[in-house]
């Protein structure tokens, strides 16, 4: 890995700088050192050379002046040669030692400097003969020459110097020109990109290094605006797609729950009639089964894909979580113990029975992990433990559920895809069981509720599913109307006026089905295909109820029911609009239309009942109350006596009531099959509720018989 050059200099001239100088000055200090060194060593050799010589001349005149004993031309001779340069000092002696003569120069006597010495014989020349009469002392100093090197120095240096600057200027002048202009239009370009967040290619057409990054620079850039552009038409796609994929999931929503209404409902009404045979009262069962499953997994396909979309909303309210988990254990227990399983429930000490968080959602969540750890089970146990943390007192509960099998356990690699949709392991693939969307679901639901869902197995030791979610207390706990105890209505109350009802649908098939269902019981009804005609209608006839069914947007319907309203009287009728798996948005903009309430396909019968009674205040007759008076005399059900149960064992009725409580009207009928060896009159009267769903009866009639075998005789 390369690291930058001076990374702390933040100009690229400045480092071009810092990088070229220290060895061009480095390289300059060197030649000026040798080059000295060299002109020292010349200068010096030169002084001697000349003073060598200069003696070489002037001892012949000194000589003779020594000869002639000529003492003032000696010294006069001795002070002109002193001021020779270089000179320090010279003197005159005769053959005994005796300093005859002598001068010094002007630096000897200011210094005492002498750096060298030289002796030369003072030798008198005759015609016929030599005679040696003397010795000349000559010492010399080198001032001069530094003097003389310094001065060069000065010279070479200047001259050096002016040849960096020049080559350095040029450097730099060559880098500004070849790079630093390059990299300043290329950094102002990307900087006005950033900014402006407008791309424009940096215009250099040279061909060098540089040229060839930019050209680079410009050919990514136009590569990034492209993959951009593509990006943004992908991403207008994508949102078309979505716009598309949210208008068809509620089209798939109305277009698949508006059938499942009527195959949910004309059971509902041909069951009302005492004449249906057993055989036939069994396949309106198997119908009502199947729509149920049916109904089960659009309704997991539909929200999954709605938290997919972002429209899945909580849906909080207070609650009893003791009375959710008993409830859910009941569930299942019938199935556990059919299969030879221990269903174990374990609740902490420091569990709230009453809290607040979406009861649907959790409630869902627990039914597909209890379902899954029952149905892939074969022995051993499953157990429900429930704790908490509890983070404020008086502000969030986190609840941990854990459910623990001894199942056959899962690999890691399809425990990392476990929760995606879709998904199954091995064994739920072999089994058939399922669809893979069950877990995917409760995990968008846990983490929608600030929780998630996670999972430690082991392949032939079992699994532990763990949920945590985030609830607050409840401020209060309210009842929720048990479905499974409603009764039947048979009709009107007598002595109330009468009761007018509008039927606002577009499909002929769907208002027949609310007609049918209305029109045995009482009420006075008249049906209309679209929301034009229920304007007109209502101000001709005054109904005291409209049911409206309504595909969103329903502009056209919300604009009658605010024409209703905006009428003196409009007040006076209710309304209630019909709707196919309305999204959280959607229920706002009902709820914001004016009408009075809405209910989602596919419905109950009952739950028409009981919306008319809520918003109305009509009263009915229950087929309780009438004596059964629906049916014929000979086809009414024998009276319930102790003795009828007397010879029935106790784990059948165990095993039925549990069958009861799990709504499984398959499980109830084989139950019921087996009592009829001990006890027909029993077995015609479970079977008759079993086909009219009244699994509350079956459940308080089975309740009152084990209480009986529990009482002493």
């Amino acid at each position: 890995m390369h690291h930058p050059v001076f990374p702390h200099i933040r100009k690229l001239g400045s480092k071009f700088l810092f990088i070229v100088l220290p060895p061009v000055i480095l390289s300059t200090l060197l030649i000026t050192l040798f080059t000295g060194l060299f002109m020292y060593r010349d200068l010096k050799k030169g002084l001697e050379s000349d003073i060598a010589n200069l003696l070489q001349i002037q001892t012949t005149v000194l000589a003779s002046d020594l000869w002639n004993y000529n003492m003032k031309d000696l010294e006069q001779n001795l002070r002109t040669l002193s001021l020779y340069p270089g000179i320090s000092q010279i003197a005159v002696r005769n053959d005994n030692g005796q300093l005859l003569a002598k001068a010094s120069s002007h630096f000897y006597r200011t210094t005492g400097r002498s750096d060298g010495i030289m002796t030369r014989r003072l030798v008198f020349i005759a015609p016929h003969q030599q005679q040696a009469i003397g010795t000349l002392t000559l010492s010399y100093h080198y001032g001069v020459i530094y003097k003389r090197l310094a001065d060069q120095l000065f010279r070479d240096s200047l001259s050096l110097l002016m040849l960096v600057f020049v080559i350095v200027a040029s450097a730099a002048a060559a880098n500004r020109l070849t790079i630093g202009i390059p990299l300043e239009r290329f950094l102002n370009a990307v900087r006005y990109a950033d900014k402006k967040n407008i791309r424009e290619p940096v215009d250099w057409p040279s061909e060098d290094e540089l040229g060839q990054v930019i050209t680079a620079y410009n050919t990514l850039l136009a590569n990034l605006t492209a993959g951009e552009k593509e990006l943004r038409d992908a991403r207008g796609k994508a949102e078309s797609a979505n716009r598309a994929k949210s208008t068809f999931l509620a089209n798939m929503s109305h277009e698949l729950r508006t059938p499942l209404n009527a195959i949910l409902g004309i059971p509902q009404l041909m069951i009302r009639n005492p004449k249906i045979p057993r055989e036939e009262q069994e396949n309106l069962a198997v119908i009502t089964r199947s729509g149920e499953h049916l109904l089960t997994l659009i309704n997991q396909v539909l929200d999954l894909s709605k938290i997919e979309a972002g429209k899945m909303a909580l849906e909080e309210n207070d609650f009893d979580l003791y009375a959710l988990a008993d409830s859910i254990s009941d569930l299942f227990r019938l199935h556990a113990r059919t299969k030879g399983l221990d269903l174990i429930f374990k609740c902490g000490p420091d569990v709230p029975r009453y809290v607040c968080t979406d009861e649907t959602k959790l409630r869902q969540i627990l039914i597909n992990l209890l379902n899954n750890a029952v149905k892939f089970t074969n022995e051993g146990q499953v157990t429900l433990r429930i704790s908490t943390e509890q983070e404020d007192a008086a502000a969030m509960y986190n609840l941990i559920f854990e459910f623990e099998d001894t199942g056959p356990g899962i690999s890691p690699d399809e425990a990392r895809k476990l929760f995606h949709p879709f998904v199954q392991t091995r064994i739920g693939q072999v089994s058939q069981l399922g669809t893979g969307l069950g877990l995917a679901l409760s995990r968008r639901f846990a983490r929608l509720m600030g929780g998630d869902i996670a999972v430690r197995s082991n392949i032939g030791r079992g699994s532990v599913f763990t949920v945590r979610i985030t609830a607050r207390p409840a401020e209060q706990c309210r009842t929720r109307p048990d479905r499974q105890a409603e009764r039947r209505i048979v009709s009107l109350e007598p002595g109330q006026p009468a009761c007018r009802v509008l039927v606002a649908d577009e499909t002929p098939d769907y208002r027949c089905l609310l007609v049918k269902m209305l029109s045995p019981v009482g009420f006075e009804l008249r049906e209309v295909p679209d929301c034009g005609r229920t304007l007109d209608i209502w101000r001709e006839w005054r109904p005291h109820l409209i049911w409206m069914n309504i595909r969103m947007p329903a502009t056209a319907a919300f604009d009658t029911i605010r024409q209703i309203r905006s009428s003196d009287t409009g007040k006076e009728t209710a309304i209630i609009i019909i709707t196919s798996g309305a999204s959280e948005e959607e229920k706002k903009t009902i709820s914001a239309s004016g009408c009075d309430d809405f209910l989602e396909k596919p419905f109950r019968e009952a739950d028409i009942f009981r919306l008319i009674q809520t918003h109305i205040g009509v009263r009915y007759v229950y087929e309780d109350d009438t004596g059964d008076s629906g049916r014929r005399a000979d086809d009414r059900p024998p009276p319930l006596t102790p003795e009828i149960f007397a010879c029935v064992p106790r784990s059948l009725l165990e095993n039925l009531k549990q069958a009861a409580i799990c709504s499984d009207i398959a499980l109830v009928e084989s139950l019921a099959d087996q009592i009829q060896t001990h006890s027909p009159p029993l077995y015609e009267i479970i079977i008759r509720l079993a086909h009219e769903f009244d699994y509350g009866k079956i459940m308080t009639i089975l309740r009152s018989a084990i209480q009986q075998e529990d009482r002493p005789g």
